[in-house]
C-alpha cells in the first residue's frame, strides 16, 4: 500500500515537540495510512522513529531576522515532499500551506494550540503599538484563512469562545499527558524538599515569583530547593535569571538556551516534592489550561497554584494543590501548608490524559476525517 505524506509543522517549537510528536504524529502512525514528516526548531538529540522523519527545517528565536523567511522556506519544503496533507501549529505557516493546497489539491489542517492575539497584546514580546499591529494583522490572517482550512484543532475547551472563525469545523483536542508516558514516584535520596518549575522560562509565566517565593521559603528551612527545567524563548528573561540566582545554590537551571526533551522533564516530575505554577494574572493565559497542571496531576505531585477559577476547579477536585497569591503570601504559612496537607485525597481520572489512539483512528471523528479522504 502507498502511503500518504502527511507533514506535521511549527515554527518555534522543538521538532520533537511533545504534542506534535509523541502526541499527534505518533497516534495517526498507528493507522498505517501516512508517512510522517515533523519540522520545526532544530534540537541536540533527535528521537529515532522509523515511522517518523524529523527534518529541523528552523534554527533561530523568536525575535530572530531569520525568521521572516520562514514562509519561503516552508513553502520550498512542501514542493520537495509533496505531502497529501498539512497540520501547521503557527499562523505564519498558512499563507505558504494554502498555497500549496490551492496547486496541488490537498487539504491543510491548522492545530491552535495558542492565542497569538492574545499573546502579542497583553505579553511584552513587543514595543507597544507595534504589537497591537502584529495582533491584528495575524488575527486578520486567521479569519482570512478560514475558506481554505479544511479543519481546526483547538488546544483548549475555551478557544471555541475565542475563535469564531472555527465555528462548525473544530474538534477540541487538549494539551494533555500520555498515559503511558507517566513515571513512577521516585523516593528522594536526600531530606531536601524539591520544588520545580518546569516549561517555558517566561516573566508572564511567573518563574520569578517561582524564585522569590523559593528564597523566602527557604530563609525559614534550608533544606528548600527549587529546579527550573524548560526553554527561555527570551535570552533577556534568562540572562536576569541567571543573575538573580548566580549566587543561590540552592535554585538550579536546567535547559534555559536549549530545548529539554520531554521525558527528561517528566523525569524531574517523578522526583520532585511540590510543583510551583506561578503563572501572572494574565489575558494571555487566563483561559487556558497549562500542560503541567496535567502532568502534575497524572504524576500525583502536589504543587502551589495561582489563583484562577479554571486551573482551581481541576485543582480541588483531586486536593492536588495550595492555592497562592505569589505577590502576597505568608511564608511561615505556606511552609506550614506542605508539610501538614494531605494531597491527593483521590486517585486523577481519565480528564487528565490525552485521548486514546482509537479516537484518531476512527473514521466517525470529524478530526480525522481528511486522514480517509
Amino acid at each position: 500500500m502507498n502511503k500518504k505524506i502527511l507533514v506535521i509543522a511549527s515554527v518555534l517549537k522543538p521538532v520533537n515537540d511533545s504534542r506534535n510528536y509523541e502526541k499527534t504524529a505518533i497516534s495517526i502512525s498507528k493507522s498505517g495510512n501516512y508517512q510522517i514528516h515533523l519540522v520545526g526548531q532544530k534540537v541536540l538529540n533527535i528521537p529515532t522513529d522509523s515511522s517518523i522523519l524529523f527534518n529541523p527545517l528552523f534554527s533561530f528565536s523568536r525575535l530572530s531576522v531569520k525568521r521572516f523567511f520562514t514562509s519561503w522556506i516552508f513553502l520550498n519544503y512542501l514542493f520537495r515532499t509533496k505531502p497529501d496533507l498539512i497540520i501547521v501549529t503557527t499562523f505564519e505557516l498558512l499563507l505558504p500551506s494554502i498555497l500549496y493546497k490551492i496547486l496541488k489539491s490537498k487539504k491543510l489542517i491548522y492545530d491552535i494550540q495558542e492565542n497569538y492575539f492574545r499573546n502579542l497584546i497583553y505579553t511584552n514580546s513587543f514595543p507597544f503599538g507595534i504589537k497591537h499591529i502584529l495582533a491584528i494583522g495575524v488575527r486578520a490572517l486567521e479569519y482570512g484563512t478560514r475558506p481554505f482550512v479544511n479543519h481546526y484543532l483547538l488546544a483548549e475547551k475555551n478557544y471555541q469562545k475565542e475563535f469564531s472563525f472555527t465555528k462548525n469545523k473544530h474538534t477540541i483536542l487538549e494539551n494533555k499527558l500520555l498515559k503511558s508516558s507517566v513515571k513512577p514516584r521516585m523516593k528522594r535520596q536526600d531530606d531536601c524538599i524539591q520544588l520545580l518549575y518546569t516549561g517555558t522560562i517566561a516573566e508572564n509565566y511567573g518563574v520569578f515569583e517561582a524564585v522569590e517565593l523559593t528564597k523566602n521559603l527557604y530563609k525559614l528551612d534550608s533544606k528548600i530547593r527549587l529546579k527550573i527545567i524548560g526553554f527561555a524563548a527570551q535570552k533577556t528573561v534568562l540572562e536576569k535569571l541567571k543573575n538573580e540566582i548566580q549566587n543561590l545554590d540552592f535554585i538550579t537551571i536546567t535547559g534555559g538556551e536549549t530545548f529539554v526533551p520531554h521525558q527528561e522533564i517528566l523525569t524531574a516530575i517523578a522526583e520532585a516534592d511540590f510543583g510551583l505554577i506561578s503563572y501572572r494574572p494574565d489575558k494571555s493565559t487566563e483561559n487556558c489550561i497549562p500542560t503541567k497542571i496535567y502532568e502534575y496531576l497524572a504524576h500525583k505531585l502536589p504543587y502551589l497554584i495561582s489563583p484562577n477559577p479554571i486551573w482551581l476547579e481541576l485543582t480541588s477536585k483531586y486536593n492536588a494543590g495550595i492555592t497562592i497569591d505569589f505577590l502576597n503570601y505568608n511564608a511561615d504559612k505556606i511552609l506550614e501548608q506542605l508539610r501538614e496537607t494531605k494531597f491527593y485525597t483521590s486517585e486523577a481520572g481519565e480528564e487528565v490524559y490525552w485521548v486514546e489512539d482509537s479516537y484518531w483512528l476512527s473514521e466517525k471523528s470529524s478530526a480525522v476525517r481528511p486522514f480517509y479522504s
